[in-house]
C-alpha cells in the first residue's frame, strides 16, 4: 500500500491460503488493518479506526468491502476489495488510496536583535 506494488518484500498484507477454501487477509511487517464495511472511508475515518493485527477470513470480504490500514511505514490507507476471490487458485484485486504522512514544519527560532535605544540630546 505504501508503494503500489505487489511484493513479498515489505508488503502490508498477505493473501494467505491455508487450504483451497480457508483463506485470509493477513497484515504483515508491522502493518495493521480493519474491516470498515461497504461505504468508502476517508482519511479521518481510517485515522480514527481501531486497527488490529488479526487475520480476516476472506469469506467475510465480498466484493465492495472497504478496509483501512496503517501501513508498515505508518501511513493511513483505505482499500477496497474489487472482486469475489472465487475458488482456488483465487485472485484478490484491490483498489486503494494511501495518504502521505504529514510532516510537521520545523520551526527554527529566529534570533531577535536586542532593542536599540537612541538617546537624542
Amino acid at each position: 500500500l505504501d508503494n503500489g506494488v505487489v511484493s513479498s518484500n515489505g508488503a502490508d498484507f498477505w493473501f494467505e491460503a491455508v487450504t483451497a477454501t480457508e483463506r485470509y487477509l493477513v497484515p504483515r511487517n508491522g502493518a495493521k488493518i480493519v474491516r470498515m464495511g461497504v461505504s468508502t472511508p476517508g482519511h479521518s475515518d481510517c485515522a480514527g479506526a481501531n486497527f488490529g493485527t488479526a487475520r480476516i477470513p476472506l469469506q467475510t470480504l465480498p466484493a465492495g468491502t472497504s478496509l483501512c490500514a496503517r501501513t508498515n511505514e505508518g501511513r493511513i490507507s483505505a482499500f477496497r476489495v474489487e472482486n469475489n476471490v472465487g475458488p482456488s487458485p483465487g485472485v484478490l484485486t484491490v483498489s486503494f488510496t494511501t495518504w502521505v504522512k504529514r510532516q510537521l514544519p520545523i520551526v527554527t527560532p529566529v534570533p531577535v536583535a536586542p532593542p536599540v535605544l537612541h538617546i537624542i540630546n
